[in-house]
């Protein structure tokens, strides 16, 4: 079994059974905004917020998990300044523990657990002052076929868009849960407002939600408000359905 994608829908299932999970236990917690550190705390981990600008990773990060110590730890700096983003950020470290990490989960992988410093050194790990951190998805895609077996095996079948893809999901899937974010949304009058009012719409539900407006905005194509358009920068927020315009150029 390698490191690899999911369905947008097994993902989407296993957010919903964790969040499903904390109602039962907690029900206060199931309210928006939906706090991701509340949801760490009932996963077992910790969350630590500090400086991590010094630690030259291999990439910056606003958050990074150390699998081991069942830790993630969480740029000080960057939450205060947009919280929003930093959510979606332990939300994706999240991501990795549930679908990746956890070992109840995750049988016949090759465990992070059992790596000894040196060999995660050589699987592209980098070492912090909590121990070694779960390295950047474009670094670990560079180590298919490596030379130790058991990295190659851990390894295979990696596919980063894919992974990313999964992990984001998962991070929108429960910071956004379906049925809290239409009944916010159909509160603000979204689904009859017009084009030019959603933009603003999207910003006050991505508020009430601590996230990021294009989160938001994504969420909500997803759950079938507007069509979410990516542009070469940014996107656009439609009633139209892209693939009804036909290009004047292919007539």
């Amino acid at each position: 079994m390698g490191y690899h994608g999911y369905r947008h829908e097994t993902v989407q299932a296993r957010a919903k059974e964790l969040l499903l999970l904390l109602r039962g236990k907690h029900p206060d917690l199931y309210r928006l905004p939906i706090n991701p550190c509340d949801i760490a705390e009932y996963c077992g981990l910790n969350i630590s917020f500090e400086s991590i600008r010094d630690e030259k990773p291999l990439h910056q990060a606003l958050a990074k998990i150390i699998p081991s110590k069942r830790l993630i730890v969480v740029d000080e700096d960057s939450y205060r300044a947009n919280k929003g983003q930093a959510h979606f950020s332990i939300g994706h470290e999240l991501g990795h523990w549930v679908l990746y990490l956890k070992k109840e989960f995750v049988d016949g992988q090759a465990s992070m657990f059992d790596l000894s410093d040196e060999q995660a050194v050589s699987a592209g790990f980098y070492r912090t002052k909590h121990g070694m951190a779960l390295p950047p998805l474009g670094r670990l895609s560079e180590l298919r076929g490596g030379d130790q077996q058991f990295l190659a095996d851990f390894f295979k079948g990696f596919d980063t868009p894919a992974v990313k893809s999964a992990v984001d999901t998962f991070s929108a899937a429960l910071l956004m849960p379906p049925d809290l974010v239409t009944a916010l949304a159909e509160e603000h009058g979204v689904a009859q407002a017009e084009d030019d009012a959603l933009p603003h719409l999207v910003g006050k539900c991505a508020d009430h939600c601590e996230v990021s407006r294009q989160a938001m905005a994504i969420r909500l194509g997803q759950l079938g408000f507007f069509y979410y358009v990516r542009l070469e920068r940014g996107y656009r927020l439609t009633r139209q359905n892209p693939l009804d315009v036909i290009q004047p150029a292919l007539l």
